[in-house]
């Protein structure tokens, strides 16, 4: 996985979030890959912006969950390798001030 704390994950364009009652289900276009992702999954999804750190991304999931900041952190580490292994989301590298820090 890309440095994360030079980089931040963007979701690759053409995917859709399906929403279903216990569920919702992550979709290409021609339909040849389906992910379910319970409703963790799918708030570090749409956190997948191209401008959220994966520090952000724990805190968010944290406070979101109820869930000690450790645990949050081996979640969002875990969903973003298979969302990058998985080839869902592209690494953006920081613009700006940021970037020169």
């Amino acid at each position: 996985m890309p440095d994360v704390l030079a980089s931040r994950p963007l979701r690759r364009s053409g995917l859709r979030v399906e929403h279903g009652r216990e569920c919702h289900v992550l979709r290409d276009q021609a339909g040849s890959l389906a992910l379910a992702l319970n409703e963790s999954a799918l708030a570090l999804w749409e956190l997948c912006d191209g401008e959220t750190t994966e520090e952000e991304m724990v805190a968010a999931v944290s406070e979101a969950c109820k869930i000690p900041a450790s645990q949050a952190a081996r979640d969002v580490s875990e969903a973003l390798e298979r969302f990058t292994s998985l080839g869902l989301v592209d690494w953006q590298q920081p613009v700006g001030r940021e970037a020169s820090q």
